[in-house]
């Protein structure tokens, strides 16, 4: 297609977690995220809590992507929160 397309990705933190501190980290590393990746034509951009339940909080991501790279810019973002989370110790 010539259509970009958009990547979304959602994750839960805790509850406990402090929503303040990781929409700070996010807001810093999202762009060195999507800087690092030359297939993210936009983004990750964070679009807020989707869901509060079970003593988590869903959070929204998204980045615009061509179509044929999708699954890589998934892959890589994927990844890149996986490691952020877990150096941040950003409870899930």
């Amino acid at each position: 297609t010539r259509l970009n397309s958009w990547y979304a990705i959602e994750v839960n933190i805790s509850a406990a977690e402090s929503l303040e501190r990781v929409e700070s980290i996010l807001e810093q590393e999202l762009k060195r995220i999507g800087a690092k990746e030359k297939k993210i034509i936009s983004g990750p951009f964070y679009k807020g809590v989707t869901a509060i339940a079970n003593g988590t909080a869903t959070l929204s991501i998204i980045a615009e992507c061509k179509e044929q790279d999708y699954n890589a810019v998934k892959r890589y973002v994927n990844r890149e929160l996986r490691l952020l989370f877990k150096r941040e110790k950003i409870n899930q």
